[in-house]
């Protein structure tokens, strides 16, 4: 694989550059764990405690099933 960068941008800027737009966009992987950017943690703080702080990458399947439940229980709430 070969990157094309933008010249006076190196790998290492890059990956900086990368990793501040995935946790402004409110999320970022890394060393196997999913983080969450302050936003996010402080939203979920209240509904999803368990995942505020993000969880190990290896338990997708476990936090995919929590925020679906969340998402129904905000929908019904909603609907209400």
């Amino acid at each position: 694989m070969a990157l094309r960068l933008p010249l006076g941008v190196d790998v290492d800027q890059a990956v900086d550059a990368n990793r501040r737009w995935a946790m402004r966009d409110g999320a970022l992987v890394e060393d196997g764990q999913v983080r969450f950017g302050p936003a996010v943690t402080g939203a979920l703080a209240p509904l999803l405690p368990a995942y505020a702080d993000g969880f190990a990458a290896g338990s997708v399947t476990e936090a995919t099933a929590a925020f679906h439940a969340l998402r129904e229980r905000l929908r019904s709430q909603a609907a209400s």
